[in-house]
């Protein structure tokens, strides 16, 4: 009984996210033209906002599809390398570690699945979804730390921390860019992880909040920005261009 009524569920659940999949594929026109050939990170969500009112199970659907684009389709795709861009990764263990999640995953999917399989196979198959679910969520997250690194151009800084936080600057709203000194506690964090704990080398104050989006699509307002990059003097030097040039904002060491 509890097999025939965990399956039901299992079925509604899968039928409702295809009725979303359909109304959000129908919309793809009108998206791409919104996204207007920016990265699919930035700009899918917001498109998908534009073209339609805010939806937060729109938004959960859009969030999975970047996942599964990532994790799939963006292997041949090479990261931005022009002058106003400071990766995140290429000094960390990020990368290692994500494949070191993975390979633990599929060796406990291969043991534990054919165990619990004889005890219940209503629990492995769930085990079995959900560890599947977690390698294509790290294999996306691995391939956005590859591909967008922090960028600067056109008037405004772009930061992404793989699926689970990003945010759009606009230069003009920074306010204060501090070196050396500790973040807020509420600063959202740009730090990718280590075996070890990290400290923020720059924090970003800004003059008032700006939405980020967070996982799944969940929003939330920040004004004050914390980074750990690859290469902090070149982000200090192109920070500290574009206050010269006319952004407001000050600079301390």
């Amino acid at each position: 009984m509890l097999f025939f009524y965990s399956k039901g569920i299992l079925y509604a659940g899968i039928a409702a996210e295809l009725v979303l999949v359909f109304y959000v594929l129908r919309k793809i026109p009108h998206i791409r033209q919104e996204m207007n050939n920016h990265p699919a990170i930035y700009s899918m969500l917001p498109a998908i906002e534009k073209t339609e009112t805010k939806n937060k199970l729109v938004s959960i659907i859009v969030s999975e599809f970047l996942m599964f684009y990532y994790a799939f389709f963006t292997w041949r795709k090479k990261a931005p390398a022009h002058k106003g861009t400071v990766t995140m990764h290429k000094k960390t263990s990020a990368i290692a570690m994500n494949m070191m999640i993975i390979h633990a995953v599929v060796i406990e999917t291969i043991g534990i699945h054919w165990w619990l399989h004889e005890k219940s196979m209503v629990l492995s198959i769930i085990l079995l979804v959900l560890n599947i679910y977690s390698i294509i969520f790290f294999l996306a997250e691995t391939q956005v730390i590859r591909l967008h690194p922090v960028e600067i151009k056109d008037g405004k800084l772009y930061a992404t921390q793989g699926l689970t936080r990003r945010i759009i600057v606009p230069l003009s709203m920074i306010k204060e860019v501090k070196w050396g000194d500790e973040s807020d506690e509420e600063a959202l964090e740009f730090m990718l992880r280590e075996f070890e704990p990290v400290e923020a080398q720059v924090a970003i104050v800004l003059h008032e909040p700006i939405e980020a989006t967070m996982f799944m699509g969940r929003k939330k307002c920040v004004s004050e920005l914390a980074f750990r990059i690859d290469e902090p003097e070149k982000l200090k030097y192109l920070l500290s261009e574009n206050i010269r040039n006319g952004v407001n904002g000050t600079e301390t060491e």
